[in-house]
């Protein structure tokens, strides 16, 4: 029986907008940081952010998402939507005559886009 070491890609990111940032929310850094990413991406005046949360990430993406509106006095309407994403993974071989194979997964999403209100 072949031993196989999984090996799981990183997402591919999208084309960005013109005025709008795209975030990737994930759970390896810390939401601290990760605030404040979405943070500086506010002070720097863009009127749309896209927040992008894939898997055991989608409760940070929507905290993130909520802390962001709350310490900015409300200033943004927050529209979420879901999504089914396909994930691609290797399966790399331990042995020498064995072969390395990939498989592909779905996997929930969730995508919140937070809009700056009119004044």
């Amino acid at each position: 029986m072949e031993s196989h070491q999984l090996r799981k890609r990183p997402l591919t990111e999208k084309v960005s907008i013109p005025d709008q940032a795209d975030l990737y929310i994930n759970n390896q850094s810390s939401f601290a940081s990760q605030l404040a990413k979405v943070q500086k991406a506010v002070d720097k005046g863009y009127s749309t952010i896209l927040l992008h949360g894939v898997g055991a990430s989608i409760p940070r993406a929507a905290q993130i998402a909520l802390q962001i509106n709350m310490n900015n006095h409300d200033c943004f309407t927050l529209w979420p939507s879901t999504s089914t994403c396909e994930l691609t993974d290797d399966l790399i071989a331990d042995g020498d005559d064995a072969v390395s194979t990939t498989q592909t997964r779905l996997n929930s999403a969730i995508h919140i886009k937070l809009i700056l209100k009119s004044r």
